[in-house]
């Protein structure tokens, strides 16, 4: 039984792993970018999702109903599921979250498990910001090494070029979120 949510998403990762084609193993290895609450986790170690929100560089069969199971701090057994609902976040980030993520391990020399960064994490957080996001970036702003400036150059990016949402609640809440790290950052 895996003792904590990160033992969890290794053992997901696993899993995941064994249905890479061993090709990748010679080749380029998969690569895999966690984000929302599981990301949220890997800096805060606050709020525990369920479900494990993920961008794939290549496309894997992963089983229908990826699921988990790992013991709670209370004793009680919880669920993490792969959320095959989420859709990639390549129209939401801007160019280069590859590159800024970190690194969190590698499985078989096939598959490379990365948590975004901190600014691309929160980025991600920018246009939908629920209740919940907004306490999400509260906890990674001042747990994490998130870089205001940084930050704010990739927003204005995602801003001027990004399509689908409304520019001025966009801008609304990236000023909201510059707070939050004058508030809650270094």
């Amino acid at each position: 039984m895996n003792k904590n949510i990160k033992e969890a998403l290794r053992e997901m990762m696993e899993i995941i792993s064994k249905r890479v084609p061993q090709g990748h193993k010679k080749k380029d290895s998969v690569n895999i970018y966690i984000a929302g609450g599981i990301a949220t986790y890997f800096y805060s170690a606050t709020r525990v999702s369920r479900d494990v929100d993920a961008i794939l560089s290549h496309n894997v069969r992963i089983p229908t109903n990826l699921s988990v199971y790992w013991e709670n701090e209370s004793g009680e057994m919880e669920e993490l599921v792969y959320d095959h609902g989420f859709m990639s976040l390549g129209g939401i980030l801007p160019e280069g979250y590859e590159t800024r993520a970190y690194l969190q391990y590698e499985i078989d020399n096939k598959l490379k498990v990365y948590i975004l960064s901190p600014e691309d994490l929160i980025l991600s957080k920018l246009i939908r910001f629920a209740d919940h996001d907004e306490a999400d970036i509260k906890s990674i702003v001042a747990n994490s090494d998130a870089k205001k400036e940084k930050f704010r150059k990739l927003a204005e990016e995602y801003i001027e070029f990004g399509v689908g949402f409304r520019k001025q609640s966009a801008k609304i809440n990236l000023e909201h979120i510059l707070e939050i790290f004058d508030r809650f950052g270094d």
